[in-house]
């Protein structure tokens, strides 16, 4: 579960690869942020502007000729 906008808690699910994963990078920080995504240069929680950035990134450098959102499955 996890608390999106507006404290609404929803369902997210992912591999077991994706745990492993997002187990090392919070046991890799050392700030604390209770966010998930923080930044960073001075860490604090990561504006969804920021992460629409880094998505749109990645599916460029991935060649994904759609557009890509963060809710898109």
């Amino acid at each position: 579960m996890v608390r999106g906008k507006g404290g609404k808690e929803r369902e997210v699910y992912f591999s077991t690869r994706c745990g492993i994963w997002l187990k090392r990078y919070l046991e890799e920080r050392h700030d604390g942020d209770p966010a998930i995504f923080v930044t960073e240069r001075d860490p604090h929680r990561m504006s969804i502007a920021q992460m629409r950035y880094i998505i749109r990134r990645i599916s460029d450098r991935a060649m994904i000729n759609k557009t890509i959102h963060p809710h898109r499955t």
